[in-house]
Parts: C-alpha cells; structure tokens; sequence
C-alpha cells in the first residue's frame, strides 16, 4: 500500500475532520469545512496566529483565504482513496461522493485557493491553545510474532478480553499471574514490548510461525483504567532523552534492559 507524506496526511484528515464536523451540523452533502494547518507539521506555538491577530474563542472560525508554503503532492490522494473505499465498505457508502469531489479536485487543481469552486468551505481550527496549533496523534497496525502453544522462547501470553465487572487487572498483575486458567490466552510471544504496543494502537496483525498463518486482532474493549503513557515514564525516568523519543526508542530500551 501506498502511504501519503505526512503533511500530506494531515491535509486529507482535516478535510475528512471538517467534512463530518459540518454534515452533523448542518447535514450538506458537498459544504465541508477544511482547516487550515496545511503547514502543521511540527509547528511551534510562535507560528500560530497565520490569520488573525487574536485567540480563536470558536473550535472552527470560517476564513476567505488559505495562506500557506506547505509542501503539498497529490499525485498519490486518488490511489489513497480508492485503498479505503475499497478496504471499508461503511467508509466508501458514506463518503464516496466526499471521495469523488475531492480526487477532482486534486486532479484538475489541487490548489487549496480554488476549494470554494468544488463547495468547500475553508475554515481554521482553534487548536488547544486558541492560536491554530492542533496537534495530530496517528495509529498503525503493527505485525507481530506469536506462536500457538508456548515454549522456551515464545513463553509470554498474549489474553483475549478478561470479564472485569468495573476494573480490569493491572498491567503488572497480569504479568503476575492474575488471568492464568481463564483459557484467554490468545498466542504466545518472545517479548512483552510487542503485545503492548499492538494493544496501545488497539488493534494489529499477528504471524503465527508455527503454521505460518495470518490473523488480524481487533479492538475487544477497554480495561477501565487511565492510559499511562510508556514514553513520558522512560524520559522521567531518565532512561530515554525527551528528543529522542520514538518507537524505536522504546524498543531499543527495552532490549538494553
């Protein structure tokens, strides 16, 4: 699959974002509101303000004109749409006009100045700190190893949903002990770090070597329990600098430890 550049990226998810944001509103099928952090990669709060002089007191404030030097490349957003129409039949019977009037745009223009001409509304989000800076967060499905039936290597159990009448065991309870006989035991991995990550982004494909077969797990549910974030704990703790944090970071850690 083809990926898109990442401001890139958040380009199409604002006007996905902006698009749902005016159908529950309004229920128009082709007036959709699209922000303007074209160049939100990384922005610093210095840089807020693009396009008024004030804080934002509204989540979305309809603007006349888009001013912006982000690196833009559509070349690939007609592909990107046909993987999700393709891939989710709920996706593509909701937004496939949404889809068409977009992949249009990109082919004959692409200019964010002409999205009044295909009934787009431009607007800019007010961001946590009322001054355009939104940050985006992203998921991926990562692949995994796991075996069936445990062994010297593969020891570690990865459980299906456990019935928790309000809160579920902890983290380290699990690791303890805590739902063995329970028959939840899903496959077995090599390490701790690569469950946890599946189950941070919530869902993931899984490779089982011993038959060397293919399944994907899903999102079951949630533990009732506040997320913790791993690498805020690794830089508190000095394990890991702030700017080098990343999943590789994470990973590296946990074999050195």
């Amino acid at each position: 699959m083809k990926y898109l550049l990442p401001c890139l990226f958040e380009f199409v998810i604002l006007l996905l974002l902006a698009y749902l944001s005016i159908f529950q509103m309004r229920n128009i099928s082709f007036s959709i509101l699209f922000s303007l952090l074209l160049a939100g990669c990384a922005q610093d709060t210095e840089r807020g303000q693009q396009y008024l002089d004030e804080n934002l007191e509204q989540p979305l404030t309809q603007v006349d004109q888009i001013e912006t030097n982000a690196y833009r490349d559509l070349n690939l957003f007609d592909d990107q749409a046909k993987e999700v129409l393709d891939n989710s039949p709920s996706m593509a019977k909701k937004y496939t006009d949404l889809y068409q009037t977009l992949s249009e745009w990109a082919l004959q223009s692409g200019n964010p100045d002409e999205l009044e001409n295909y009934g787009v509304q431009v607007a800019q989000m007010r961001g946590g700190d009322k001054q355009g800076n939104v940050l985006f967060t992203g998921y991926f499905s990562p692949v995994i190893e796991l075996r069936h039936q445990p062994d010297n290597e593969y020891k570690y159990p990865v459980y299906g949903l456990p019935k928790c009448t309000s809160q579920c065991p902890t983290r380290a309870q699990i690791y303890e002990g805590a739902l063995e006989g329970e028959g939840l035991e899903l496959g077995y991995a090599n390490n701790r770090i690569d469950p946890f990550l599946m189950e941070v982004q919530g869902s993931g494909f899984v490779h089982f070597g011993d038959d060397n077969s293919m399944q994907y797990f899903a999102y079951a549910g949630k533990n009732n329990r506040p997320y913790v974030s791993i690498g805020r704990i690794l830089i508190e703790r000095g394990l890991v600098p702030r700017e080098k944090m990343s999943l590789k970071a994470i990973k590296q850690c946990r074999r050195e430890r």
